[in-house]
């Protein structure tokens, strides 16, 4: 579990980067959450062509709404008072805060733009714009616009069959993803810093550098690799070790490692083999065993006394689309093991309820819900008898 805690500067109205980083941070077990409220500028709307997020402000007070179910505390922050024993703040738009309310490596952005080759507004438009890398920067707020102490550069990934909509809402995507992952790049483990050169501020695009820009973005998109390698950006390769993090436990469970687990939640006496990965959120019952290289994934619940068998993999996301959900979690869907199921080595579990007492054999594929006890087998896996 999380234990820092977090402020999120934002206006009352509803604003959606807010929001959204909001909720990763939810998903990633962050319980103290303070919401900081400035006032809104009064800013004028404009039509775009190129819209990189969606519409930011339908005038609802989202997190007033979200105060009772999710414990938030609220206020205005009129000074730097109203930080105290804040761990760390984030900001979803570095242009809303006066620089009165600025405290040195306490308030954390993320940038559209890789700083310091492309800074100011509409980043997005300008890195195609101008040629340039397209990426993420994750910095503090200081003084000078964007010149706080860089964290982190994540390049957004191109290809040729990106449209620029579909280009933009990866971007933007990774941005939230990146401002939520903020403390993986506090201790300097997993930084990647380019080294760029700095150009002068950008302003907003006007619609007739908008029409340039969808012109161009059919040569940027062909030739991104060259553009990456024209400014000397080389990706480095991130090693992590395997980890146990943020598991809620009882007692006298055991663990082999090396293994991946972080924040599950297991029963008494729960085994895990070696080789294995158990993500954010499931659940397992008492007396469960693990058996080793299996991968159990976010929304599965698995009953007491069950046994897993080897290299069994959990499913939360079945390309309804045509497509990786990737991050979208409205597209996932859950899966429920009853108590005391067996389940073979080399099986593979959509998102289906199986039902107490029942077996899977070795190599199955379970594609719908088994809802009479019994011994199931096969691809897609069938029920074979009764028990």
């Amino acid at each position: 579990m999380k234990t820092k805690k977090i402020g999120i500067i934002t206006y009352k109205d509803y604003h959606k980067k807010s929001i959204d980083l909001f909720y990763q941070l939810i998903s990633k077990n962050y319980k103290d959450i303070t919401i900081l409220y400035i006032e809104k500028q009064n800013t004028r709307r404009r039509k775009t062509l190129i819209n990189y997020r969606s519409k930011q402000y339908p005038n609802i007070f989202e997190f007033e709404n979200l105060k009772k179910k999710f414990n938030l505390k609220t206020k205005f922050l009129k000074s730097t008072k109203d930080y105290k024993d804040l761990d760390y703040v984030l900001i979803g738009d570095s242009n809303i805060i006066p620089k009165k309310l600025i405290v040195k490596n306490l308030i954390i952005n993320c940038h559209p733009g890789l700083i310091p080759i492309t800074r100011g507004l509409d980043s997005f438009k300008w890195s195609i714009f101008y040629g340039q890398p397209l990426g993420n920067t994750l910095h503090f707020i200081d003084q000078k616009v964007e010149n706080g102490k860089i964290l982190h550069h994540e390049i957004t990934p191109i290809n040729e069959d990106l449209s620029i909509s579909q280009a933009a809402k990866i971007h933007y995507k990774n941005e939230i993803k990146l401002l939520s992952n903020f403390e993986n790049f506090l201790n300097q483990n997993e930084n990647t810093i380019f080294k760029l050169k700095t150009l002068p501020l950008n302003k907003k695009m006007d619609s007739s550098k908008e029409k340039i820009t969808i012109k161009k973005y059919k040569f940027y998109r062909k030739n991104y690799s060259n553009i990456l390698t024209s400014h000397k950006i080389k990706k480095k390769i991130i090693s992590r070790k395997s980890s146990i993090k943020d598991i809620n436990h009882g007692i006298g469970c055991k663990i082999i490692e090396p293994v991946n687990i972080y924040g599950a939640k297991f029963g008494n006496f729960v085994f895990v083999g070696p080789f294995v990965e158990i993500t954010q959120g499931v659940e397992i019952g008492d007396m469960t065993k693990i058996s080793s290289h299996s991968f159990i994934c976010e929304l599965v619940k698995i009953g007491k006394n069950c046994f897993i068998g080897h290299s069994v993999n959990f499913i939360n996301d079945t390309f309804s689309d045509g497509k990786v959900a990737g991050g979208d979690k409205k597209k996932w869907k859950k899966t429920s093991i009853e108590d005391n199921v067996l389940i073979g080595t080399n099986s593979t579990i959509l998102p289906v309820k199986i039902k107490k007492g029942c077996v899977i054999g070795a190599g199955s594929v379970v594609t719908k819900d088994c809802e009479i006890r019994g011994i199931y087998a096969g691809n897609p896996a069938k029920l074979i008898r009764k028990l």
